[in-house]
């Protein structure tokens, strides 16, 4: 992963510095104090702080897919595709280059960001359905066969371009 501005990057950012009780205040809207302490140095760096408050909210109260934790330690390790997905929206193409005012090095930092984030696995709920066959017996004599539709969720582990395709289903 890429390290951009004060936010962009592993180990970097607000909750991995001395602002980190500052920035644990709100964890749904960036206070003035975290800002102050640990600034946004553009508009891909305030990116990385939102996704990064989301993330920590959800690990925090242990919220979302529980898809990509890991079976038996106790420890989530999941990363939610929400916050990846929030992400991924506003790095598009379009979104760096009217929001980054013309500056090349926050728009390939964003590019290269979102393609990182595209590949990294993350807990996602993935619906699916069957066609499972239903037997009968009419009459005692006559069997007929009719395929009935079941569907079913469960928690996955998958690229958070696969998963946010899902949702376009």
């Amino acid at each position: 992963m890429r390290v951009h501005g004060n936010w962009c990057g592993p180990k970097n950012g607000g909750f991995n510095n001395n602002c980190s009780s500052l920035c644990k205040e709100d964890l749904w809207e960036p206070t003035e104090k975290c800002t102050s302490c640990c600034p946004p140095i553009d508009y891909l760096d305030k990116q990385c702080m939102i996704h990064d408050m989301c993330m920590y909210r959800h690990i925090e109260g242990r919220w979302g897919s529980t898809g990509c934790d890991k079976p038996f330690t106790g420890l989530v390790k999941s990363i939610p595709c929400e916050c990846n997905f929030e992400m991924m929206k506003e790095l598009r193409d379009s979104k760096l280059e009217d929001n980054c005012d013309g500056n090349v090095t926050c728009i390939e930092a964003g590019k290269a960001i979102r393609a990182t984030i595209e590949l990294q696995h993350c807990g996602c709920k993935v619906g699916i359905c069957i066609k499972k066959p239903k037997v009968s017996y009419e009459g005692g004599s006559h069997l007929e066969v009719d395929l009935e539709k079941k569907c079913f969720d469960y928690d996955s582990c998958l690229p958070t371009y696969t998963c946010s395709k899902m949702l376009e289903w």
